[in-house]
């Protein structure tokens, strides 16, 4: 095999590790990270979806026509049938981040249950499982005041959203380590260099 085959062959078998780490991310993500999608796809009766906007919902203690503030207390009302909520997903447009919300339900057996939500990856979710109705509430807890102008409800969404930040952060973890080790595994020069001074003394 010539130099050039070589040095061909070398750069083929690191980019081949790429290419692996990459695929490997994507499952990662299509698999583990949408994993609740999956399970409402695969469930044997398909769970009903359902779409809410803003008009949709019930509005009480806004300080104004699109204001909300935690020190108020604003929240949302929405009324359904009872059914199994696998997932919520919202989106929503503001004039800030509203980085906690509150989602209260009713659930089967009558009693008010709640659980506190974090956006990530811009997106607002969380997964419940359980059969909920016919009330739903939706609370923002905003920093400060905030002017909320825009909100989509999604319960039951079965479409996958994919984060390429999170790929990305696979790849990148990936490409750190192995500079680590690439690191720790360089030669120790020092030891030539001490025999080299003892040679030429």
């Amino acid at each position: 095999m010539t130099a050039g085959h070589e040095k061909r062959a070398k750069e083929w078998s690191k980019w081949k590790k790429y290419l692996l780490v990459l695929l490997f991310a994507v499952l990662l993500e299509v698999i583990f990270f949408q994993r609740d999608v999956w399970l409402l796809r695969l469930k044997k009766d398909t769970p009903t979806q359902l779409a809410f906007s803003l008009t949709d919902m019930e509005k009480h203690d806004w300080s104004g026509e699109d204001t909300v503030s935690a020190q108020e207390g604003a929240y949302l009302l929405i009324y359904t049938e009872p059914m199994y909520v696998g997932s919520l997903t919202f989106t929503y447009r503001a004039d800030r981040q509203i980085s906690k919300w509150r989602v209260l339900y009713t659930s089967a057996s009558g009693t008010v249950e709640a659980v506190d939500v974090t956006e990530q990856n811009g997106r607002v979710a969380c997964t419940l499982n359980r059969e909920v109705g016919p009330i739903l509430r939706i609370d923002p807890v905003p920093d400060g005041e905030t002017a909320l102008t825009e909100l989509q409800l999604m319960i039951n969404d079965t479409a996958l959203h994919i984060s390429a930040a999170r790929i990305i952060t696979v790849m990148l973890v990936y490409t750190i380590g192995s500079l680590l080790m690439r690191i720790q595994r360089m030669p120790d020069y020092t030891k030539y260099i001490h025999s080299e001074k003892e040679r030429k003394a």
